[in-house]
């Protein structure tokens, strides 16, 4: 993408020296991911679409799928028919409660939000080693938050594989391919 934006930004410059303009195409990017990666995406439960995801996204849909949180889901889901219903009580007994009502709903979701921050604070510590296996993994596979194409170089994986490797990504690369290509090495 930022290859593209370079090149838009010399369109003028081609027009103004009566060059045509070439056809821009976004090149296909590729992802590496070795048996190690592998095995600990899917003892964390992720797909392949997940590592996509922000780290903290990452860890706390981990959080979210722990069977603690399945239990505070369902007391905040009682907790919350309980408050419509003290709502529906008070509109029926007197109209003029429903302001006081609103009031402590409000109080309360800032009470529940304040709860919530502080389970998944909890939640991450009691799984530090899980929240750490998915930091280690999204470093892994985008060094430094970037592509692994921006960051390693194709001569390790040249070293271990031979010309096999060249050959795996010239057959998955396709014309004016715009698709993300994931290649586990283990099929290189």
């Amino acid at each position: 993408g930022g290859e593209l934006a370079y090149w838009l930004q010399l369109k003028d410059v081609f027009a103004h020296y009566a060059v045509p303009y070439p056809p821009l195409v976004l090149r296909q990017s590729f992802l590496l991911e070795n048996e190690t990666n592998l095995k600990s995406r899917n003892q964390l439960g992720l797909q392949i679409e997940d590592i996509f995801k922000s780290k903290d996204v990452l860890q706390k849909q981990f959080v979210q799928q722990s069977a603690d949180w399945q239990m505070l889901d369902a007391e905040i889901a009682m907790q919350n028919k309980l408050m419509e219903s003290y709502k529906a009580k008070a509109s029926k007994v007197l109209p003029q409660l429903m302001q006081s009502m609103q009031a402590y709903e409000a109080r309360y979701n800032k009470l529940q939000l304040a709860i919530h921050k502080k389970f998944v604070q909890h939640s991450k510590r009691k799984h530090a080693d899980s929240m750490q296996a998915i930091e280690k993994l999204k470093n892994s596979m985008f060094p430094n938050e970037n592509l692994q194409e921006r960051v390693e170089n194709f001569i390790p994986y040249y070293n271990n594989y031979g010309t096999a490797f060249i050959n795996t990504i010239i057959e998955n690369c396709t014309d004016f391919g715009d698709e993300f290509v994931i290649l586990k090495t283990e099929n290189v």
